[in-house]
């Protein structure tokens, strides 16, 4: 009997991957305003590291779709989300990013939490995070 070769999902059709992709283009996009120290040294190299992991780790957990082992790379995914939300904040207060910009990237990232939550919970993750505040 001839062995069947299974091919991995593409990720670049799932919705979480693209909205993903959008955010690195975006967050790309805005170092170039950065001052020239900081496009190539400092913070906006710490986000373009983490917000090119998330997408690659997005990707990755993408590619294994229904396989436990995609809910590994989808909390890599979230911890460089909440990374790239911390740098965004800092960017803001230093007022290399303004009030708009910052909004559009946070909800941004907060369609990707979601979304990755969402996954998290479909493949029936051990450790879920809470996307909203508990009080």
């Amino acid at each position: 009997m001839r062995e069947i070769e299974h091919l991995p999902a593409d990720f670049r059709k799932q919705p979480v991957w693209r909205q993903a992709f959008h955010l690195t283009i975006d967050v790309y996009r805005l170092m170039g305003t950065f001052p020239a120290l900081e496009r190539w040294d400092g913070l906006a190299t710490m986000m373009r590291k983490c917000v090119s992991a998330l997408g690659a780790h997005v990707a990755e957990g993408c590619t294994l779709t229904g396989r436990p082992e995609s809910g590994v790379f989808f909390q890599m995914a979230l911890g460089c989300a909440s990374e790239l939300l911390h740098h965004l904040l800092v960017a803001r207060e230093l007022g290399y990013v303004n009030t708009e910009q910052f909004d559009n990237l946070e909800s941004q990232v907060a369609v990707v939490r979601r979304m990755l939550v969402v996954a998290l919970q479909d493949i029936g993750a051990d450790t879920v995070p809470i996307t909203e505040p508990v009080f």
